[in-house]
């Protein structure tokens, strides 16, 4: 899902890293729905990604961004907590209580580990596919919710900076693209099996 190097430039304003807050990912809401959604959420592996490299880039942190990337709901919070602290810094008014978001992310994500194990095997398609759209769903509010965080801390609301596809981005919509085709056929028609042996 890289993005090319035209929107991976830092959003500081030219401003130190010490005066500036706007040091995260902007990306277009509309881009980032399709992509979060498309990806069935591992895009959110690759935004916390590119979040951290901004932040480490422009702050001189000693942050692992790749690690914080895949394990992303570990390292959500403090995230969301700089997004917040950026605002006040710059008095951006923006009520998007991120401490409720990020604890929200970890429930949920939580809740979609041990779900499954609370269902009888082989558990109903469509209610498998139920828990899955819910567990999304909630999960894409509270990261746009975030973005227009950052976007507005950038002084790009719409994220205009990046909000056209890459030759990446278009990959991976192919690839989940097969994905909800695939789950749409096993809600409608169930597990095609072969009968009794």
């Amino acid at each position: 899902m890289c993005d090319e190097n035209k929107h991976d430039v830092l959003l500081s304003k030219g401003e130190s890293a010490t005066s500036s807050h706007a040091d995260l990912y902007v990306v277009s809401i509309n881009k980032f729905l399709i992509l979060f959604v498309i990806t069935i959420g591992g895009y959110a592996v690759y935004w916390s990604y590119r979040n951290w490299v901004f932040y480490r880039d422009a702050r001189g942190a000693e942050v692992t961004p790749f690690m914080r990337g895949i394990f992303w709901p570990f390292f959500i919070v403090p995230l969301f907590e700089r997004i917040n602290a950026g605002l006040q810094t710059t008095g951006e008014v923006y009520r998007w209580y991120p401490t409720l978001r990020g604890v929200s992310l970890i429930g949920v994500t939580v809740l979609s580990f041990i779900a499954p194990l609370f269902l009888d095997a082989p558990a109903d398609p469509r209610l498998a596919f139920a828990i899955s759209a819910t567990t999304l769903a909630v999960t894409t509010t509270c990261f746009i919710g975030a973005q227009r965080a950052i976007n507005r801390l950038a002084g790009d609301p719409e994220g205009t900076s990046n909000r056209e596809f890459t030759t990446a981005n278009i990959v991976w919509i192919m690839l989940g693209g097969v994905y909800w085709v695939v789950a749409f056929g096993i809600m409608l028609f169930g597990d095609v099996g072969y009968g009794d042996v």
